[in-house]
């Protein structure tokens, strides 16, 4: 009874990789385009993750997607891609990307051509530059915000908003005249 789960056991069993290796009929350039990804596959932009574990410090450069959960200084730079701050982590560097998500603490500028989130329990202490500024309720910011957009319509002037005090001419009711 125990033979043949001996026989099968010890029976080498091969990849469908490793036989295709060992065929005298396969070229390299079969190996290759067969393990090759799908071009669909190459047109997604990538996810990087850097664990809560991760600590760096100097430039950090990427694009695609970069979901940030560990501790960083220096500089985070990226024309074009989200940045994903995590809950856990903590940033002392000025950012530069598209679109940037923050849960966790950051200290220095943020710059976004895209728009900037403070999601959560985020702390950001810095400037931020972007097109778009969301606040949720319950973060905290410490800084000054600009809007980069050029469809920003210039501080209306309010110098002249007292017009009964002042005792202008539009100020004074039809009655007392």
């Amino acid at each position: 009874m125990f033979e043949n789960i001996r026989k099968k056991s010890e029976t080498p069993k091969t990849s469908s990789y490793a036989s295709s290796l060992s065929s005298s009929d396969a070229k390299s350039s079969d190996i290759t385009s067969k393990y090759q990804e799908p071009t669909h596959m190459l047109q997604k932009p990538s996810v990087t993750v850097l664990t809560a574990e991760t600590e760096f410090k100097g430039v950090l450069a990427f694009s695609g997607e970069l979901h940030l959960h560990g501790r960083l200084e220096g500089t985070i730079d990226a024309e074009s891609g989200l940045l994903v701050i995590g809950d856990a982590a903590i940033i002392k560097a000025d950012i530069h990307a598209q679109d940037v998500l923050i849960h966790g603490k950051v200290q220095g500028n943020v710059f976004a051509s895209g728009r900037v989130e403070l999601r959560g329990k985020a702390q950001v202490y810095g400037d931020v530059r972007s097109n778009r500024f969301i606040i949720e309720d319950g973060v905290v910011f410490v800084g000054r915000s600009e809007i980069l957009s050029e469809r920003a319509e210039p501080a209306p002037d309010f110098t002249q908003i007292f017009t009964r005090i002042n005792g202008t001419k539009e100020a004074k009711s039809p009655r007392s005249a």
